[in-house]
C-alpha cells in the first residue's frame, strides 16, 4: 500500500499564494483557541515546530466575515467541536441560531452537544443525538419546553484545539470537555457536588427533524442506546444513525420521554423521544461518557466503541486525536509567512480532512444505497459526505496527492454507491443516499481527479460504465444536452451553469 505524501511549500514573499485572505479571530494561547481571542502575534518560528496543531483555529468559519460573507449563504458554516481526521463522529456544540455548521460564535446559548456535523455545507444537516447537562431531575419533557434545558456560556469560556473542545457553562455550572476517535467520542462533564447531576440525551434532536427514533436504558450496564431516522441536508431522503453511550458512574435515576410525556420508563419509541440519566456527584463530580455510533445498527455502534476505546481514559483518547491531527498537518510543511497566514493555511488544511469521511464500521461493514449490509476487505473504508460540486475543484485533487490509497477508496465508494443504487454516480453523496445538491454530474470529475492525481486503484471499467449509463438518472435537461448540445433556459432556469458543469463532466469522462 502506498504511503501518505509530504509536501514542502516555501515563499520569499510570505506564505504561498494559495492562502486565502480571511479574518483571524484568535491568537495562540497554550495551543487552544477562544472565540474572542485578539489578533495573532506575527512572530514566525525559525524552524517547523514539532506540533503544528496550535496553528489551527477551529473557530474560523463560525463567525460572520465581511460584507459579502454573512450567514445568509456565504459563511464558513464550520463547527469547532471534537473530530478525528476523516472521522464518523463530530461531537460539537449547537447554538440557537440553527446554522448548518451548528455553532454561531456570536451566540451565548447552547441547545446541545450533538454527535454528527457537516462542515461547510450551505444547508442544515445531521446534528444528531445532542447531549445536554442539567442540574436536578427533569420535571417536564424537553419537547414541551426545550428552553429550560438550554445551557448558557460566555465566548471567553469556550476553547478549541484539533480533536478537543472545552467549554465552561454558566447555566448550569458544568464544565464540558469533548474528544473523538474515528467512530466514537468521549466526554468529560464536571458537575458541582449535587445529588442529581443529569444528562439529557435528545435522540430526536436532529436539525432536520425526525421521522422515527428509539431509545433504551440499561442501568446495569450504565448504558443508553438507540437510533434515529432523519433527513439529509439539501434533500428529502432519509438516513438512520445508531448510538451506544456508556458512563463511568451508576445511575441514581433514569427515565425517558415520548412527546410531552415524561416517565420513568427505560424505553421509548416515537418521533420525539429521549432519555435522561442522573448521577450523585456529591463526592465524584466528574462524569465520563463514551459514545459509539454506526449507520448500521446499535450493535455495530457498540462494536465500534469496543474497538476504539478501552476503559475511560479521556487523556489518552484526546492525545491520540491530537497526534492524528498533527500527523495530517505535517503532510504539508510551510516555510515563511506570518503567524496569521500560517493559521489561515493550517486551519484550511485541517478542514480538508473533515469530508469525505468514513462511513464503514470498524469491521468494514456499511449499509449501502440498497439498504443492504456490505463488508469491505481489511484495510479499506467506505466514505460518505462526498459533496461533488464543492469538492472536485481543489479538495479532491489535494486529498488524492496527499493520500492516494484513501482517495482511491473514495472513488470506489462512489462506484459502489452506483452499483448498489440505481446505476448513477451520486452527485452529492450523504450517508447512504444521493442528496442531489447543487448542479452538474460531479461524480465524473471526482473519479477523473483521483485517477489523475492518485491512480487507478479502483474499478475503472465499472466507473466508466456508470459515468455513461447513469446520466439520464442524474442530469437535469439530459434530453436537451443530447439533442441541442446544451440545456435550454426554457427547460431549467439554471441552464447556463448546468451546461458549463456538463461540459466539464464530459471532458472528465473523455479523459
Amino acid at each position: 500500500m502506498r504511503t501518505r505524501q509530504r509536501i514542502v511549500l516555501g515563499s520569499t514573499m510570505g506564505l504561498v499564494a494559495v492562502v486565502l485572505s480571511v479574518a483571524i479571530f484568535g491568537a495562540l494561547r497554550s495551543g487552544m483557541w477562544s472565540i474572542t481571542d485578539g489578533a495573532p502575534v506575527t512572530t514566525v518560528p525559525a524552524t517547523v515546530p514539532a506540533d503544528l496543531t496550535p496553528a489551527v483555529n477551529p473557530f474560523l468559519g463560525t463567525l460572520p466575515g465581511g460584507n459579502k460573507f454573512g450567514f445568509t449563504g456565504d459563511s464558513g458554516n464550520t463547527f469547532p467541536g471534537a473530530d478525528f481526521p476523516l472521522g464518523m463522529v463530530q461531537w460539537s456544540p449547537d447554538t440557537t441560531a440553527g446554522l448548518p455548521g451548528g455553532f454561531d460564535g456570536r451566540d451565548s446559548t447552547i441547545t446541545g452537544f450533538s454527535l454528527t456535523h457537516f462542515s461547510g455545507r450551505g444547508c442544515t444537516a445531521y446534528q444528531d443525538i445532542p447531549f445536554i447537562p442539567y442540574l436536578g431531575l427533569p420535571t417536564i419533557a424537553p419537547p414541551s419546553n426545550q428552553g429550560i434545558y438550554n445551557a448558557r456560556f460566555a465566548a471567553t469560556n469556550a476553547v478549541a484545539h484539533p480533536g478537543d473542545f472545552q467549554v465552561q457553562l454558566s447555566k448550569p455550572n458544568v464544565s464540558v470537555e469533548l474528544t473523538a476517535t474515528p467512530r466514537s467520542g468521549m466526554a468529560r462533564f464536571t458537575f458541582p457536588p449535587v445529588p442529581d447531576a443529569v444528562l439529557l440525551i435528545n435522540v430526536s434532536g436532529s436539525i432536520n427533524g425526525v421521522a422515527a427514533a428509539m431509545v433504551t436504558i440499561d442501568a446495569a450496564q450504565h448504558e443508553v442506546a438507540g437510533w434515529v431516522t432523519s433527513t439529509v441536508g439539501c434533500g428529502t431522503q432519509p438516513y438512520s444513525v445508531a448510538f451506544a453511550a456508556r458512563f463511568d458512574q451508576p445511575f441514581t435515576a433514569a427515565g425517558t420521554w415520548n412527546g410531552t410525556r415524561l416517565t420513568s420508563s427505560t424505553a421509548a419509541t416515537g418521533s420525539q423521544v429521549g432519555a435522561y440519566v442522573a448521577f450523585n456527584t456529591t463526592n465524584a463530580p466528574v462524569v465520563q461518557a463514551q459514545v459509539g455510533i454506526s449507520f448500521v445498527s446499535i450493535d455495530h455502534a457498540r462494536a465500534n466503541l469496543a474497538a476504539e476505546q478501552q476503559g475511560f481514559n479521556f487523556a489518552a483518547v484526546r492525545q491520540a486525536a491530537h497526534d492524528a491531527w498533527n500527523a495530517r498537518l505535517h503532510q504539508i510543511t510551510v516555510l515563511g509567512g506570518s503567524t496569521a497566514e500560517r493559521t489561515t493555511f493550517y486551519t484550511a488544511l485541517y478542514h480538508v480532512f473533515f469530508h469525505p469521511n468514513i462511513f464503514s464500521d470498524a469491521d468494514g461493514s456499511y449499509l449501502g444505497f440498497d439498504q443492504t449490509l456490505h463488508r469491505l476487505p481489511t484495510g479499506h473504508a467506505h466514505y460518505e459526505n462526498i459533496a461533488g460540486w464543492d469538492q472536485y475543484r481543489t479538495l479532491i485533487p489535494l486529498r488524492a496527492l496527499l493520500d492516494p490509497a484513501e482517495a482511491e477508496d473514495i472513488a470506489q465508494s462512489l462506484i459502489d454507491d452506483a452499483l448498489q443504487g440505481d446505476g448513477h454516480l451520486p452527485r452529492w453523496e450523504q450517508a447512504n443516499v444521493d442528496s442531489r445538491g447543487m448542479n452538474g454530474d460531479s461524480g465524473d470529475i471526482i473519479l477523473a481527479d483521483i485517477a489523475a492525481f492518485a491512480g487507478l486503484g479502483f474499478d475503472g471499467a465499472t466507473a466508466l460504465r456508470f459515468m455513461l449509463s447513469g446520466q439520464p438518472r442524474v442530469r437535469e435537461g439530459y434530453q436537451d444536452e443530447q439533442t441541442l448540445g446544451y440545456v435550454a433556459a426554457m427547460t431549467n432556469p439554471n441552464s447556463a451553469d448546468i451546461t458549463l458543469e456538463y461540459s466539464a463532466d464530459d471532458f472528465a469522462i473523455a479523459q
